[in-house]
């Protein structure tokens, strides 16, 4: 091996083997710096490589800050690594995913907001497809404790934390996530022993003279394998060979004070060097950006051998490879090295080398920018320095990386008296300074860089000078400075000949104050006027700010469906063309339709929407209308169709969600499925959302949330054991936290689960603390809560109660729901109940007949046992009603599917009921139970 052993390897490696392939594993690495973290993840690599694994390696310090970028550059990385596997995925995706996928390898600009979705989902399943032929390692290096290794690691989390693939992690403490690894494995210093093999291996010499160095360096190095080497190379690199190593070279070396910031350390090593290299180096310092290892190798022009001396370089600790995918770049790990380079290059680098290590540069064929405009400061190329600088800002400004764009933006800014003015005029830079604080979350410098801006443009260019104040009012509103804010505005009010689209800025920045006051009325008054005042056909982002203000106020305000509705008027008298924007109204349009029991209408709205030409135009917004058009075919009874569409969003046309999105989905699919009896894939997908849920350590009202329906599920098996434990627990942590959703579902079965089990003074206790809960007549939860009033009336013979509970129930149930099926039952039963067998004949045989259109079989079964009830006109009329129930009930233990689920519903109650109604066939119809 290269280096010395480590425990830790056969450790990583044990535990690398020991994972299922198929599931995905964290396994986190942690130390302090310079302990061999990285060296360990590329001795791992190499392994796992050997194994036929796919290794992608990537290093937190290099990774771009915004995500779509991240995804750009693994898309591209993924392709030139892979380009066999990565064609056959491509061949295999739907046509129109395929020419996207074409698409986005293409782009070179910044993504739009409809393409950063899709990114993630391509980068996704790509390395699902991958996964499915070969292990699949991920490796991220760096990740310190910061927001931006937060912000990194998060990204990955939510790119492969639902893949087979295997996720290893190095960072000097861990990085506080979205979620915890499955392991975490701490490097600890090197022992005395271990240190004596790395002088014996680093120097090549005796035994003897190791151990004499060893017992010298052991406790200055405190065991850190890079400080180690650091001074092993700093003090002997004059020697040819250990054997001219003398006792008196030991006892200076006891003298020397090492540390990871020593300059006098570095600079031995430094002037070790020949004068090209020296250049190399600090040029190498003095660019911000890591450059790749190709790049660098040009700059030595020795014909292919450049390569060579930067791995000796690498080898020797004086640059590090940060890996990227495919590409290797050079950083310096070490502070020292780049502060001292940087000082290097200001002072020795001669001005022929350094124009001719500049021209090399630009002869790259990176797409990662470069900082050079210095070097042509420093030269005295003041214009092209300045012209260089702003090519850099827009580079940086495209990759996210705003602290680097604020540095070029203000060095342009204090040498543009010095350059033409064709370059770029002062208020644009001002402009787009102000935009970089104020992103920072700089306001007050954003403010500063502002006023110089008002000061620069005239009052003539009313246009200009509208936008400054209106960006100050906006800014000062951010800020709560409300009193300063006014003064703009009205300042702004005052102007003559404002534009359209100005005023209509006015008109919201007004409304925005007056919401900030604590005048929601009043702003909701100004907003309106803004959008009567946008202009006809207007694409300018105004429509979508005013758009998202009206939405807040509708949620936070509980605005009535009627003046929504009308909000909605106003936006398309505008006749606004966008069709993101139009998209988004269509949609809104369909929630409100939604909540006002118009399940037509609002299903006809969304099928048009969701069958869009382009499926792949704008992911995000149609996986919302899915979402919801799946939500409305399951409250309109139509659960067949909503399960299907639920299958095709969990595996089918986004197949690769976030964990977050995943697991709402595979709740939405367990609801279904129990409503159509397949309970054992509702258990299974609500175990499995159980799990995703303690991986994303997930809030634990969304954990009680699962736990409810896991019990639910028990109890419609007729498992009362696993069932009472579950709702028991759901219920008091609802009572205790104040979840009223929550606390009205456990209610209502614990309800059912007490009047199953004849405890009905529990079950009315229960069911008069879920009518004590806030809920709006005609609700899904206002009907579920008469539901179960009118099944515990039926369950006490109480046919007096009934009457005010189903005129209720008639009166706000439309008849294209599934609470009309419901209603239609629940009067066959109160029919059966008062003696009226024959009236109840036809509600009933309606109701079986609408619940075996819809597909739910669980219903289907309830209803054809209460028609077995009823009295038959002969003989072969109850055999016949028999025979349905039979077919019914087997068709329900087939959707049940987990055998022991089948025998639990099979084997309790229902096989008594069954029984007695096979014996009503031949004797008769029997009473009620």
């Amino acid at each position: 091996m290269s280096w010395i052993e480590r425990l830790e390897f056969q450790e990583a490696l044990d535990i690398l083997n020991a994972v299922h392939e198929g599931d995905f594993y964290w396994l986190h690495l942690e130390g302090a710096a310079g302990i061999g973290k990285s060296h360990l993840l590329r001795r791992l690599a190499r392994h796992l490589r050997e194994q036929e694994a796919r290794v992608l390696a990537l290093d937190a310090v290099v990774l771009p800050p915004a995500p779509e970028h991240f995804y750009q550059i693994a898309l591209k990385g993924l392709f030139r690594l892979y380009p066999g596997e990565m064609r056959r995925f491509e061949k295999a995706l739907a046509p129109a995913a395929a020419a996207a996928l074409r698409s986005l390898r293409r782009r070179k600009a910044n993504p739009g907001d409809e393409e950063k979705f899709l990114l993630e989902q391509m980068v996704s399943a790509a390395l699902h497809f991958l996964a499915g032929q070969h292990r699949v390692v991920l490796i991220v290096d760096h990740l310190e404790a910061g927001l931006d290794s937060t912000r990194i690691l998060n990204q990955v989390l939510s790119l492969v934390q639902t893949l087979p693939v295997v996720l290893l992690s190095a960072g000097e403490s861990r990085t506080m996530g979205a979620v915890a690894p499955n392991q975490t494995l701490v490097l600890n210093p090197l022992n005395q022993r271990q240190t004596e093999q790395l002088v014996q291996q680093r120097l090549n010499c005796g035994e003897m003279a190791a151990r004499l160095l060893t017992n010298k360096i052991f406790l200055k190095s405190r065991g850190n394998p890079r400080l180690l080497l650091a001074m092993l190379s700093a003090f002997f690199s004059s020697f040819q060979n250990a054997q001219e190593i003398e006792p008196d070279h030991v006892a200076q070396l006891q003298e020397t004070q090492v540390h990871t910031a020593e300059p006098r350390l570095v600079q031995q090593l430094f002037h070790s060097m020949g004068k090209e290299a020296r250049a190399v180096l600090s040029l190498l310092a003095a660019l911000e950006q890591p450059v790749s290892l190709r790049a660098a190798a040009r700059l030595l022009g020795d014909k292919g051998r450049g390569a060579t001396r930067l791995r000796r370089w690498v080898d020797a600790g004086r640059l590090d490879v940060a890996p990227l995918f495919d590409l290797e770049l050079l950083t310096f790990r070490w502070p020292a090295w780049r502060t001292l380079l940087r000082q290097a290059f200001q002072q020795d680098t001669p001005r022929e080398l350094l124009l001719r290590l500049m021209e090399a540069l630009q002869t790259k064929s990176d797409n990662l920018p470069l900082q050079m405009s210095h070097l042509y400061f420093r030269d005295g190329r003041v214009e092209e320095a300045v012209r260089l600088a702003l090519s850099e800002a827009g580079q940086f400004w495209k990759y996210g990386h705003l602290r680097k764009t604020l540095n070029r933006l203000q060095f342009v800014s204090r040498h543009h008296h010095r350059v033409g003015k064709d370059l770029i005029a002062r208020s644009d830079l001002l402009s787009w300074l102000a935009d970089c604080y104020q992103r920072l979350g700089l306001n007050a410098n954003a403010l500063d860089v502002l006023q110089q801006l008002r000061e620069e443009v005239p009052a003539s260019d009313v246009s200009a000078w509208a936008g400054v104040h209106a960006r100050m009012a906006q800014l000062l509103l951010a800020m709560d400075q409300l009193a300063e804010a006014r003064f703009f505005l009205q300042e702004l009010k005052g102007k003559k000949g404002l534009p359209a689209v100005q005023r209509a800025w006015l008109e919201l920045l007004q409304g925005d104050l007056e919401y900030n006051l604590g005048h929601p009325s009043y702003a909701l008054r100004r907003w309106l006027a803004a959008v009567e005042t946008l202009p006809a056909g207007s694409r300018h982002r105004l429509a979508r700010e005013l758009f998202s203000r009206l939405q807040k106020l509708a949620a936070e305000q509980e605005s009535p469906l009627g003046e929504q509705m009308d909000w909605l008027a106003l936006f398309a008298r505008r006749r606004l063309n966008r069709g993101s924007l139009k998209f988004q109204l269509a949609l809104w349009e369909a929630r409100l339709l939604f909540a006002s029991k118009n399940y037509r209408k609002a299903l006809s709205l969304l099928e048009g929407l969701v069958r869009q030409p382009d499926l792949y135009r704008c992911p995000a917004e149609l996986l919302a209308a899915r979402l919801l058009l799946a939500e409305v075919l399951a409250t309109a009874g139509r659960w067949e169709k909503a399960a299907r569409l639920l299958a095709e969003l969990d595996n089918g046309v986004f197949p690769f969600l976030s964990p977050a999105q995943r697991l709402n989905i595979q709740l939405k699919r367990a609801i279904v499925l129990k409503e159509l009896g397949r309970l054992g894939e509702a258990l299974k997908l609500i175990q499995k959302a159980d799990t995703l849920a303690e991986a994303l350590d997930a809030p634990r009202a969304l954990r009680m949330e699962i736990a409810l329906h896991e019990g639910h599920v028990h109890l419609l098996v007729h498992n009362y054991l696993s069932a009472g434990d579950r709702l028991k627990q759901v219920h008091h942590y609802a009572r205790s936290s104040g979840q009223a959703d929550l606390l009205l579902s456990a209610s209502l079965w614990l309800a059912w689960y007490a009047i199953l089990q004849n405890r009905f003074d529990q079950a009315e206790k229960l069911l008069n603390e879920a009518l004590g809960l806030e809920m709006t007549e005609g609700s899904v939860e206002w009907f579920n809560l008469l539901f179960y009033r009118i099944q515990f009336q039926l369950a006490r013979h109480n046919g007096d109660g009934l009457a005010p509970l189903l005129e209720a129930w008639f009166r706000e149930g439309p008849a294209e729901n599934k609470f009309h099926i419901l209603g239609l039952w629940m009067r066959g039963q109160r029919a059966l109940l008062e003696g009226r067998g024959e009236e109840a004949v036809e509600p009933l045989s309606r109701a079986h007949q609408l619940a075996v259109q819809s597909g739910s079989r669980y219903l289907a079964y309830q209803v054809a046992k209460s028609l077995c009830r009823c009295p038959a006109d002969n003989e072969e009329d109850a055999r016949r009603r028999l025979e349905q129930l039979k077919a019914d009930f087997q068709a329900l233990l087939d959707a049940i599917e987990d055998p022991v689920l089948q025998r639990q519903f099979a084997e309790s109650r229902e096989k008594q009921e069954m029984a007695a109604l096979s014996l009503q066939a031949v004797a008769g119809p029997a009473p009620m139970d």
